[in-house]
């Protein structure tokens, strides 16, 4: 009689290629085109996340700390990508111009890819004023946020030729995988660095060190655009203007759909803004390594749980359902993080991790896909840009809602529940409010596309 734990199945022959099926299957073909572009998307896709991982997040947070940036100052930098996306609209009636957009886009994905590593890192170090130096960060911000905004919807569109509908769900799982693995280890490595600096008084030192990295992969992200072939674009023929990016999209309902529920969850999600890192970072007292180190527990939560979404959108077909379900659990980590305070972080703060990495596999892989759900085939710029805008639109209310309540709850405490809380805590509770009746709201979204015989 055979044993029911089969010992043979862990050997490194039978092992590596159900490893390899679980993470290429499905969206990998030998010998197909398209497939060399899809694996070349993915390796650009996972050095691109480092990169924006090391320049920003926790490390620029702290770079801004150190230029003496107040509360003030840090939410703005948070506005500013928001509000720089409206030069989405450029994007359409530019990219429509070019049956081939390649070399302009990566051109101009470089040169934002350069100010954003380097220039920024320079700044620092200018013999100029403190504020003037403040402003000059501001200012790099700017141009690399409108420099993405205009080549964005190009750069959408390009990749989607990749992307078949039937190969999605399994590449888009791929990626978040792949995506939240390397950047833990890559951000553990980095903070652990950045605290041995800080421990000798030199924190700068470290933060330059990992940005110097950053630029060295500059130039691995433009050789994997590179290997990407193009190939003709899906187009009604007519010239495209500015106003067709309002007035298409408006008008297709079912598409428009699609962006209320992108309006919805950009403006959730961006509540919390950066002043919750602010809040660690200062008030808590907790190091760059303690809270890198938890974000490795993401990596099991993606190792585990985004097949398993991957398995809800399956045997649902429905991409919404699976984004509503993963919002609603999603809420309960801001309620888990007003708790957090300098005596119970070393236990409150993980389990608020342990409840929020479950259900961000499922908004990320959700919301890799949500963009292209019942858009039209002809013009996607347009639609692309219009998504794009309107997110972005409701991500800054979202951070301006934030920034409001820092300015004008300053050294309010609040008694909730018998707790004192500083404002930089009983603001998520307003955030977990306001996704859960987000939630509410997608879910007749999806039932009413679903009754209609559209994709949800």
């Amino acid at each position: 009689m055979r044993s029911k734990l089969d010992l043979s199945m862990l050997k490194p022959g039978r092992l590596l290629p159900r490893l390899r099926d679980a993470m290429i299957g499905g969206w990998y073909f030998p010998g197909d085109e398209l497939s060399r572009d899809r694996m070349n998307l993915i390796n650009y896709a996972l050095v691109n996340n480092v990169i924006a991982n090391l320049v920003g997040g926790n490390y620029f947070t702290g770079l801004l700390l150190l230029m003496n940036a107040d509360d003030n100052f840090i939410g703005l930098t948070s506005m500013i990508p928001l509000a720089a996306n409206l030069v989405y609209l450029l994007g359409p009636p530019i990219m429509e111009r070019f049956t081939k957009r390649k070399n302009f886009l990566i051109a101009f994905h470089f040169m934002a890819l350069v100010v954003n590593t380097l220039m920024i890192s320079i700044i620092p170090f200018m013999p100029v004023a403190q504020q003037a130096r403040l402003t000059l960060v501001a200012l790099a911000l700017i141009v690399v946020n409108c420099t993405n905004a205009i080549i964005g919807p190009g750069i959408s569109m390009w990749h989607l030729q990749f992307l078949p509908k039937e190969v999605r769900a399994g590449y888009f799982s791929s990626q978040s995988m792949g995506v939240a693995v390397l950047v833990a280890i890559v951000t553990m490595g980095a903070s652990a660095l950045v605290d041995v600096f800080k421990a000798r008084g030199s924190e700068i030192t470290g933060i330059m060190v990992i940005r110097g990295i950053a630029v060295a992969l500059v130039f691995l992200d433009g050789y994997f655009l590179l290997r990407m072939r193009e190939y003709p674009y899906a187009s009604s023929g007519e010239r495209v203007r500015l106003t067709d990016v309002f007035t298409k999209p408006i008008k297709d309902k079912v598409y428009m759909r699609t962006v209320i529920i992108a309006v919805l969850y950009g403006f959730s999600i961006n509540i919390p803004s950066t002043f919750y890192t602010v809040y660690l970072l200062q008030n808590v007292q907790v190091g760059y390594t303690y809270i890198t180190a938890l974000s490795l527990l993401n990596i099991p939560c993606m190792i585990i749980f985004t097949p398993l979404w991957r398995k809800v959108i399956g045997r649902t077909g429905s991409w919404l359902q699976m984004i509503q379900i993963a919002m609603t659990g999603y809420l309960f980590n801001y309620v888990l993080l007003s708790l957090v305070t300098p005596a119970n972080y070393t236990y409150m703060y993980p389990l608020a991790m342990l409840v929020a990495y479950p259900f961000n596999a499922g908004l990320a892989l959700g919301f890799a896909n949500e963009l292209y759900i019942n858009m039209p085939a002809e013009n996607g710029t347009l639609y692309s840009a219009f998504h794009t805008v309107a997110y972005s639109i409701a991500s800054f209310l979202g951070v301006t809602v934030s920034r409001a309540i820092m300015q004008h709850t300053e050294g309010v405490v609040l008694n909730i529940l018998g707790m004192p809380m500083i404002n930089k805590q009983f603001y998520l509770l307003l955030a977990a409010a306001v996704m859960g009746i987000s939630t509410v709201i997608i879910y007749f979204l999806r039932r009413n596309l679903a009754k209609q015989g559209y994709d949800s």
